[in-house]
């Protein structure tokens, strides 16, 4: 809303020029103020500030100096800051480019509104995530990371189960299990220190044609929902109907996988019902198999 001006009663038009002067004065003899553009006009005892400051802080300092003045009613302060023009979507892109061109990498960019895109294909997670951190220090608003994942070898998700499994044990970490979906990777199991948790999570990344990785491996004092969810299901699997399976699970992130054999039809689906009604669980794969005895 705009303000309205009116002209005083001339009366009061010789104290209005006199906070003006010294308005004027105070301005000119401040070291940080002195050489900013601010018009300054007071109408009625109320001085108006307009203009652009170099920075926020002068906003409220030339108040302040006004403030001081005795006469002063009311300060309207309209003074700003401009906005400075942010880089260009052709600059960050050169500056991308130099990027790729510096550390020699197999991807191509796009950038539009500020938002930078990465195209191209690796064979790793790891690849993938190491790629984008290499753009990081762009002005831009956010990174998309559209890198595929393609393994020099054609993979599936048990074969990739075996493959994490070799990985992970060559790090003497042998208390962990791997399921996969998918091809993400969903790792679970106690470890002593976040050391070893992290090595964990990276050495699954660098396994080719991992697609994600859901970290489910806990170190020594942490409290993990998984374990409420998987003594939850224990209390389940003591029920008369599922007595005679042969049933195993494994939670990580609130993802229930549920494997073995099940020798009555009606378990198959029964236990999948129960365990998705406890609380935590977002998904149940239900990997069970009938079997007649």
């Amino acid at each position: 809303m705009k303000e309205e001006r009116f002209l005083p009663a001339k009366g009061k038009m010789a104290e209005d020029r006199r906070i003006l002067k010294r308005v004027e004065n105070l301005f000119k003899r401040d070291e940080a103020l002195k050489n900013e553009k601010i018009d300054i006009s007071v109408v009625s005892g109320e001085v108006f500030l307009d203009g652009e400051v170099r920075d926020k802080t002068l906003i409220k300092r030339a108040e302040k100096l006004v403030r001081s003045i005795k006469g002063v009613k009311k300060i309207v302060n309209s003074l700003s800051v401009p906005v400075r023009r942010s880089i260009s979507d052709e600059d960050i892109e050169d500056a991308a480019t130099k990027i790729i061109k510096e550390r020699n990498l197999s991807v191509n960019v796009s950038v539009r509104n500020g938002i930078l895109k990465i195209f191209g294909s690796v064979s790793t997670l790891k690849e993938k995530k190491t790629i984008e951190t290499y753009f990081k220090s762009l002005p831009v608003k956010r990174i998309e990371n559209q890198i595929k994942i393609e393994p020099p070898f054609p993979v599936n998700d048990f074969a990739l189960e075996s493959l994490l499994f070799d990985a992970l044990r060559e790090l003497k970490i042998f208390h962990l299990r791997v399921k996969v979906l998918n091809k993400i990777a969903y790792i679970k199991g106690n470890v002593e220190s976040e050391e070893e948790k992290k090595a964990a999570v990276d050495r699954a990344s660098e396994v080719p044609g991992v697609l994600g990785v859901v970290n489910g491996v806990v170190s020594r004092g942490d409290r993990s929902k998984d374990v409420e969810i998987e003594n939850k299901i224990s209390e389940i699997l003591k029920d008369r109907m599922f007595t005679k399976d042969n049933i195993s699970f494994f939670s990580v992130g609130g993802v229930v996988f549920l494997e073995g054999e099940v020798t009555n039809p009606s378990s198959l689906y029964a236990i999948e019902e129960k365990v998705g009604k406890i609380s935590g669980v977002r998904k149940v794969i239900n990997r069970l198999i009938g079997v007649i005895r």
